[in-house]
């Protein structure tokens, strides 16, 4: 059995996106943060609850173009009433650079 969550991001100049998938039990009250809040039109994005076996994603507007990969940390709270953090620094990918 793998971890309650798995988290992937990735990072375009015109936004970044965090992806969350749920395994065997509900996640809840979920808000994805961005570390460096001065890169994003909001730094903070409340999803609320995850059902098991589903996924969610929180999209990140940035002020202007990003450059590089940034930091995002996500809080939930378990099946077991506990609150849980994950960290994911996201790959940066430029599609102008194909």
């Amino acid at each position: 059995m793998g971890p309650p969550m798995n988290v992937h991001s990735q990072c375009q100049p015109d936004n970044a996106m965090v992806n969350m998938n749920t395994h065997m039990s509900d996640s809840k009250d979920v808000t994805c943060r961005a570390l460096d809040d001065t890169l994003f039109v909001e730094s903070e994005i409340s999803i609320g609850d995850v059902t098991a076996g589903s996924q969610d994603a929180c999209i990140f507007e940035p002020i202007k173009p990003l450059d590089g990969p940034t930091k995002f940390e996500i809080t939930y709270t378990d099946s077991k009433d506990e609150q849980k953090t994950v960290r994911t620094a996201c790959n940066f990918y430029d599609p102008s650079l194909r």
